[in-house]
């Protein structure tokens, strides 16, 4: 049996040399317990539940019309390309063997997350186009300002303030409309990411070094979006900003 069942049945102890009954009152003795594996009987996907099951012996199987036998194959080549030579080995033991049915695992098991994968796809375009309308949507904000306060900037610096301090106020504008959208942002990402639990496979969807990423990469995109007008402010003639409007 695998781990699962033998869990079920005496949790904490040694399932070894156990016996115990099917649904149908057979009785049977346990001689090994398994890892758990997703055996298809359901399903081949990453995500699929291990259910709690037991092994017999073949010929247990072919006399109450359970599955036929199957075997695994493991190689470094291509699968495909070995499919031919084992069947023909196949047919040439058995002449009244039926066609066999063959699977690729590394197939199945990619075919299986086709809808998470499309899924996050679209996610991911989603979050893109998102990225970049937020940091068109900073730099319009910080554009507009430093359009609004040209000549108040001109007289700042006609009274001797320097380049880099322009540029300083400039940028501290628009770093707490970051911070804003980082505590807001991380605050719904802990709410909403409950929704991508099920189409994740041994992540979790509060990853901490995912998170992180996600926040310096917004951080930098944000931050470009406030320099180049914030570089622009600081470029500005004192002159021509006083004989603005």
């Amino acid at each position: 049996m695998n781990e699962t069942l033998a869990r079920v049945c005496w949790p904490g102890e040694n399932a070894l040399n156990r016996k115990f009954r099917d649904k149908d009152g057979r009785l049977y003795e346990v001689v090994g317990v398994v890892g758990d594996a997703r055996t298809g009987l359901r399903g081949h996907g990453f995500v699929d539940q291990i259910e709690p099951i037991f092994y017999r012996p073949y010929y247990e199987q072919a006399d109450t019309g359970g599955f036929g036998p199957f075997f695994v194959v493991r190689t470094d080549h291509n699968p495909q390309a070995l499919i031919p030579p084992i069947r023909d080995v196949m047919k040439a033991v058995e002449t009244s063997m039926t066609t066999p049915w063959f699977q690729v695992a590394r197939q199945t098991l990619y075919d299986s997350t086709q809808a998470q994968r499309t899924y996050m796809l679209y996610l991911i375009l989603f979050a893109a186009v998102g990225l970049l309308l937020s940091a068109l949507g900073i730099y319009g904000v910080l554009a507009y300002a430093v359009a609004r306060r040209t000549r108040e900037i001109g007289v700042r610096m006609a009274v001797g303030a320097e380049r880099r301090h322009v540029l300083t106020m400039v940028m501290m504008g628009g770093v707490r409309l970051i911070a804003l959208g980082v505590v807001v942002g991380l605050l719904s990402a802990f709410w909403l990411t409950r929704l991508l639990r099920n189409q994740l496979y041994e992540v979790s969807p509060t990853d901490p070094p995912v998170l992180v990423g996600v926040v310096v990469l917004l951080c930098g995109v944000a931050l470009l979006a406030c320099y180049v007008p914030a570089r622009r402010a600081a470029k500005i003639d004192p002159v021509e900003a006083l004989r603005h409007e």
